[in-house]
Formats: structure tokens, C-alpha cells, sequence
């Protein structure tokens, strides 16, 4: 079944990428009428390299640096969805003739089988022997490497010092006294601070938390990692030894600390309100939260059997070369790159202000004055590599997040979870695929499904006009759709990053002259404006996106060719949040439901759905 996909934030603007055979290679061709990929003004004369990201890594800097370094190549960024469930839209982008030039991928998100199919093997290149064997060891398949490790994370549980002193809040040192510390903070902020947030809608985040707490008790040791490395390879079961780690979870869930609505929190809501003294508690990487008003500590995950609490070490992230067709210069600019990556300026660079552990030999270790509150479970060896419950070359049904929020819903019992784990942990013919929602008649682009969005707010809210922000990875649309069905884990897929938590659809009032600046303020993360625009519903409009901002709409009109009247008022439907309160006169309408009720409720009622490709955009090139 083909998937939806993310392509590029930043693919190349001249050229528009596209399949060239089944074999996954991709060719370029000329400027595209139906696609903006890009907005950046592209120099020909420059060798051009797609870097692919899921926009969680850390490259922004190492890229800057390669650039300055090699004044001869530029650097494209490409921002991909990794996906949820059975919907794995990266993947679908390389196995559709979509992949970028280089890419940097979560540890094990491509299998053995799709690995050795889809990337270059590096065993050979002679950087391979700069790196760890340990950490290379841990990403080898059958002997031979494919992707060459990125540093190494630290993640523990931060916390909020100056609220701790403000209560007289202890840092817990066992579970027992975590859980006891969350209903205190409940109690102190009268409901106002969140003791806790476990990150649950992502399942590598609620796996490296929650399998910390009891991770002496199951996994450390010998005996119990005999029994881990039997289950993965399908010889024991999670029956008489998982079921302290459902205990576990079922005290958070009885005391109201792990709640259903953590299993669909934004993450960057999660890190703002953190930050914002919204919330106490949170398992982050170290080094990677920074707050000017509040002082940001770490410690270890308390632990289920006693005060020896563990943190989680886990390779950030890995590079990758996905096969395609490459002219030299591509070659050599590609050899380049992996070579800066792998220096110990390249290293720093990528790994900047963040307490990371390099995977290149003789990178010293920077930021060590984040390691107070860690710094005696480091030296004491009380930290694990991440847990992964699945066997090599098989998508494992096996989710302790999904688990848990059947336990917080009430549908399951830990007993039922272990039970159902024990039945087919790994047998996927027993994996039931998703009910499809609708049907994809065609491929659509990026925007292609950004104008889909708008035109879903539009028709749900009755408005003249529906926005969203395109190939933006901050409220905006980065995805498209491919032939073939759609199904539910597809839709959390399409749902934008970054929206509030709770927020919902809205129609509000703008007057002309409000709407045609808000047009060119798009919002992007700390509330700063980003180079961009908007996919649009019920207008007509010629648009040179690699002109500067302010520059780029060359003409707007209604659909119906009407000009934009400065003095009139316009009802526009958006998710709430899309553009700023001051180009808002006011908001006349809420719609309750989810991004992800609102979408399915469309494909379901359309059934089958293609490309509108009705006229309503006039791309300029030049």
C-alpha cells in the first residue's frame, strides 16, 4: 500500500523532483506549475545537495559551517515526517523516487531489507574507521555499515529548580517518591502546574521514560538481559516478568499523572509551557532546553527499586546516502559533506550548545557544566542504550505508549496488554492493517494537499476563504498523498506540527487590507516571521515564491477574479494560531473537534479524492 509522504521544506526551487523508476532513483526536471518546493533563490552555478531531516536534528549550524567551507556547493534542507502506526511517510518518499541526497534518520527507521535496498554502503568509505566501533556495531547490518553514527544524547528527567525552591519541592530519588512528589505539585499549584508531561504521543520518548523507572528491576543485569535478548528473539514472553512495568504504568494512570490527553500533546506546546513554568517536570535530552527566567536542572529517572536511578543514552541521529543517480560534482560535494560531518569541527558544529556524546574518536566532550544533578549516575555507569522491542526487519506491534493509553482509556488492563503481546509479539500476518478512510485517485504534490487542507476549512467553516501556511514545518503543510488508500495512522500523519494543544478550527473576520499583510507574515517558531506563503481556498493568485517576503504575491484575487477590496471584511477559515491576533478583527466561529476528526470526516464523506489542479495558482520562475 503506498503511503502519504513528506517531501522537502527546502527542496530545490528549479527543479521539481519525481520518480523516474520503480527502482527509487529520481531525476530533475524543470520548473514545476503545480509544486513549490522551496523558497529559496537557487544558484546554478553551485553544486546542489538535498539534506534530509526530520527538523528535530541539529543541522541548521553544521550546514552554515560545510557552506562556508565549500563556497562551491549549497546546501537544500529537506523536512520529512517520520510517521506513526503503519504509516511511515520517509520511508514512502525514498521507496517513491523522493529521497534527498543525504539523509539524516532515527536509529533503526529503516529495516535491514529496505536498508540494504535503498542506501549506499559505506563500509568501505575510510571514514568508517574514525567512528566507535561500539556505536557502529549497534547500526551494522549483516557485517556491513550503511549509515555512519551521529553523537549520542543523554536523556533524564529535567526539571524546574526555581519552582522546586519556591515550594520546597526534593528531587525524588525513587518512583515511589516521584509519584508522591506529582500529587504534591497538583496540590501546592492547585492544579495550575503540571507535575509531569511524558512526551506519550511520541513512542521513542514514553519508551526511554518509562522503561528507566523500572529498567533495574527488568532489564539491568544479566539475568534479566538474557531474558530481553530471548524475547527479541522470540523465545520468551512478557508473561512473569513485564508485569512490574504494567504496575508501573497503572499508578501513573490511577493517580492521574499519565492522562489521555498526553497521547496527543504537541510536542513544542509540551516544551513551551516547560519553559514557561507550566510545567514541573519533563524527560528531554540534557542540554537541550534553555529558559532565561527559570533555572533548568537534570536528574535521573527515579527508579522503581531504590535510589539508583538510571538515564537513557541513545544515538541522536544517523547519515545516510540513499541510492540515486549522482553526477560527480553530487559525488564528491556528498564525500565532502560526510567528511565534515565526521571532523571534530564538524562535530561540534552539529552538535553545538546540546550535551551530546560524539561517536568520533578523539572528540572531547563539550557543555560538561549541564552534567551536575547526572554527574554521579554517569560515572557510575547507570545509564542504558534505548530499548527497542522488536526483531531486526519486522515492524513490531509490540507499543508500550499505545498500551498505555488503551490502560488510561480503560479498555485494557496491564494483564490484557501482556496477554496481547504475548499472543503475536512479532508474527505481522497477525497485524491487522488500518480500515482504509478514502481513496488517492493520483499523486498529489505537496501542494496539491496543502490546497486539499485549505479547501477542507473553507467548506467546513463556510467561509470565503481557507489558508494554510505551505512546505512549513511549523503549523503549515509538509506532506502529500499517493495513490492509493488512506487510513487513520495516514491522517496523524497529515496533521501539521506544532498546533496548540486543543486548539480548533476558527472562522474569523479580516478586512482586506488586514488579510493581504497577514499574507506575508508567517508565523514560524519564537513568534518570528519565516520566508513562506500560504496555500489558499476561494482565491486566485500569481505567486514568485523565491522573491523576497512582501514581493512574492504578484496578484490576489477572489476564484472568481475579484480583487481583494481593503475596506471589506472577509470571513477566512484556519486552524487557530495561523496568523497573528493583530491581523484578526474578530473571531466569529469555533469548531470543536480535532484536526484529525475534521480530515477524516472529509475523506470519508468525498470517498475517493484527486488533485483539484483548478487554475487557482500562477506560478512565476523568473
Amino acid at each position: 500500500m503506498k503511503r502519504i509522504a513528506t517531501l522537502t521544506l527546502c527542496a530545490i526551487l528549479l527543479f521539481c523532483l519525481c520518480a523516474c523508476a520503480a527502482n527509487g532513483k529520481q531525476a530533475k526536471l524543470g520548473q514545476a506549475d503545480n509544486e513549490i518546493l522551496t523558497y529559496q533563490k537557487i544558484d546554478p552555478e553551485k553544486t546542489t545537495l538535498f539534506v534530509g531531516t526530520t527538523g528535530n536534528d541539529y543541522i541548521g549550524h553544521l550546514n552554515a559551517e560545510f557552506e562556508s567551507q565549500n563556497p562551491d556547493v549549497q546546501i537544500i534542507v529537506s523536512t520529512q515526517t517520520g510517521g506513526s502506526g503503519t504509516s511511515r511517510p520517509m520511508a514512502d518518499n525514498v521507496k517513491s523516487g523522493y529521497a534527498p541526497d543525504i539523509m539524516f534518520v532515527s536509529a533503526g527507521y529503516f529495516d535491514s531489507e529496505e536498508t540494504v535496498q535503498y542506501f549506499e554502503k559505506l563500509s568501505a568509505n575510510p571514514l568508517v574507521r574514525s567512528y566507535q566501533d561500539e556505536a557502529l556495531n549497534r547500526l551494522a547490518v549483516d557485517d556491513n555499515i550503511y549509515f555512519l553514527p551521529g553523537p549520542s544524547t543523554i536523556t533524564c528527567m529535567l526539571y524546574n529548580n526555581t519552582l522546586f525552591e519556591q515550594y520546597g519541592w526534593e528531587t525524588p530519588k525513587t518512583f515511589e517518591e516521584f509519584v508522591a512528589l506529582c500529587l504534591r505539585i497538583r496540590e501546592d499549584t492547585n492544579g495550575t502546574v503540571q507535575p509531569w508531561n511524558p512526551n506519550a504521543k511520541y513512542e521513542t520518548n514514553f519508551n526511554a521514560v518509562t522503561t528507566a523507572f523500572v529498567y533495574e528491576e527488568l532489564f539491568g543485569g544479566i539475568e534479566n538481559r538474557s531474558w530481553y535478548e530471548e524475547f527479541i528473539n522470540g523465545n520468551a514472553t512478557f508473561a512473569g516478568h513485564m508485569e512490574p512495568y504494567y504496575d508501573m504504568l497503572q499508578t501513573l494512570i490511577d493517580n492521574d499523572i499519565i492522562l489521555e490527553e498526553h497521547f496527543s500533546y504537541s510536542a513544542t506546546t509540551r516544551g513551551e509551557e516547560f519553559q514557561e513554568g507550566k510545567i514541573a517536570m519533563y524527560n528531554y535530552p540534557v542540554g537541550g532546553t534553555r529558559s532565561e527566567v527559570y533555572d533548568i536542572r537534570y536528574m535521573p529517572f527515579p527508579s522503581t527499586t531504590g535510589e539508583n536511578g538510571f538515564l537513557v543514552d541513545n544515538i541522536n541521529v544517523t547519515v545516510g546516502v540513499p541510492i540515486k543517480e549522482h553526477t560527480e560534482a553530487e559525488k564528491d560535494a556528498i564525500q565532502r559533506y560526510l567528511e565534515f560531518f565526521t571532523s571534530i569541527e564538524g562535530q561540534n558544529a552539529f552538535i553545538g550548545e546540546n550535551l551530546m556524546f560524539s561517536n568520533v574518536k578523539d572528540v572531547p566532550l563539550n557543555n560538561a557544566e549541564y552534567l551536575s544533578g547526572i554527574e554521579d549516575a554517569i560515572n557510575k555507569g547507570r545509564y542504558f542504550s534505548q530499548l527497542t522491542f522488536a526483531l531486526p526487519d519486522v515492524k513490531s506491534n509490540i507499543s508500550f505508549s499505545k498500551d498505555a493509553l488503551a490502560m488510561t482509556l480503560g479498555e485494557k488492563t496491564g494483564a490484557q496488554c501482556i496477554a496481547d503481546n504475548d499472543v503475536h509479539p512479532f508474527k505481522t500476518e497477525e497485524v491487522q492493517e488500518p480500515e482504509p478512510v478514502a481513496t488517492v485517485a493520483e499523486d498529489f504534490t505537496i501542494l496539491d494537499t496543502s490546497f486539499f487542507i485549505a479547501d477542507m476549512y473553507r467548506e467546513k467553516a463556510g467561509a470565503d476563504i481557507g489558508l494554510i501556511a505551505h512546505n512549513v514545518a511549523y503549523r503549515g503543510n509538509l506532506m502529500r498523498m499517493y495513490k492509493g488508500e488512506l487510513d487513520a495512522d495516514d491522517i496523524k500523519s497529515l496533521k501539521p506540527r506544532s498546533l496548540e494543544n486543543k486548539s480548533t478550527l476558527i472562522k474569523a473576520t479580516m478586512s482586506g487590507r488586514q488579510f493581504m499583510e497577514a499574507i506575508t507574515h508567517i508565523t514560524n517558531y519564537g513568534d518570528t516571521d519565516v520566508n513562506a506563503v500560504f496555500a489558499f481556498s476561494g482565491l486566485k493568485c500569481t505567486v514568485a515564491p523565491w522573491k523576497p517576503r512582501g514581493e512574492v504575491y504578484a496578484s490576489v484575487a477572489l476564484a472568481d477574479g475579484t480583487a481583494i477590496d481593503p475596506d471589506t471584511l472577509y470571513t477566512v477559515a484556519m486552524w487557530d494560531g495561523t496568523v497573528a491576533p493583530e491581523y484578526i478583527t474578530e473571531i466569529v466561529e469555533t469548531y470543536a473537534g480535532t484536526w484529525e476528526e475534521f480530515m477524516t470526516e472529509t475523506l470519508k464523506a468525498k470517498g475517493t479524492i484527486a488533485p483539484a489542479r483548478d487554475g487557482r495558482i500562477t506560478l512565476v520562475w523568473e
